[in-house]
């Protein structure tokens, strides 16, 4: 699985769009990030501006390839693995946050720029398309 993050405002980071870079176990700027406006209709939610926002994307046919049909299994487990991380680590930071699942996934794709989008790869090449597995909203809980 890959890890995405739209960080929208916060002071500790600048808004921008990065991905998560395990080898460098750390955040690679990809572009700047989309306006909350154009995100929140793609996303299905009616909320204020979150800190950041992480999706979780996967190439599905390097896990189908290597475990047949359990390959897609296996990124669903793996993404819900990273959701249950965020979940504890924003409460034991007294932050809120929330599961999104009613998102536009290709619009999603899109907003995450060429190299997960499909852009540039030939119609149904598995191989290299990418699939939206988890969205997790981070932010401060209303006082």
């Amino acid at each position: 699985a890959h890890i995405r993050l739209f960080c929208t405002s916060t002071s500790v980071l600048p808004p921008s769009l990065r991905w998560y870079d395990p080898l460098a176990h750390g955040l690679t700027d990809i572009g700047p990030s989309p306006e909350w406006a154009r995100v929140r209709p793609i996303l299905g939610v009616d909320m204020d501006v979150p800190a950041a926002v992480f999706v979780v994307t996967a190439q599905v046919g390097p896990q189908v390839a290597k475990y047949g049909e359990r390959g897609g299994r296996f990124m669903l487990l793996e993404a819900g693995s990273w959701l249950g991380a965020w979940q504890a680590e924003t409460a034991r930071m007294g932050l809120g946050g929330v599961v999104i699942g009613a998102f536009q996934d290709r619009a999603l794709l899109r907003l995450l720029g060429p190299h997960v989008s499909g852009h540039g790869h030939a119609p149904g090449d598995v191989a290299s398309e990418h699939v939206v597995a988890a969205v997790y909203a981070i932010g401060w809980p209303a006082s």
